[in-house]
């Protein structure tokens, strides 16, 4: 919260460390990568990928509503 309230920049790598980003890539390797990991988002089952989104749709909101 502290970092959303002040506005104050971070790295790339503290965004990671504090889990607001999965995953860093060299430049021009994004493509490929984003390839990557939609294949492997493929394989998984519709229906958990969907309960997933959900789930993170919902908490969304709950913390929308209830501040």
């Amino acid at each position: 919260m502290k970092i959303i309230l002040s506005g104050q920049p971070i790295t790339s790598q503290e965004a990671q460390s504090i889990g607001l980003v999965a995953d860093l890539y060299e430049p021009g390797t994004v493509l490929e990568n984003v390839v990557k990991v939609a294949g492997e988002l493929a394989q998984q089952s519709n229906y958990a990928l969907c309960l997933a989104k959900e789930a993170i749709c919902k908490g969304e909101c709950f913390v929308c509503e209830h501040p």
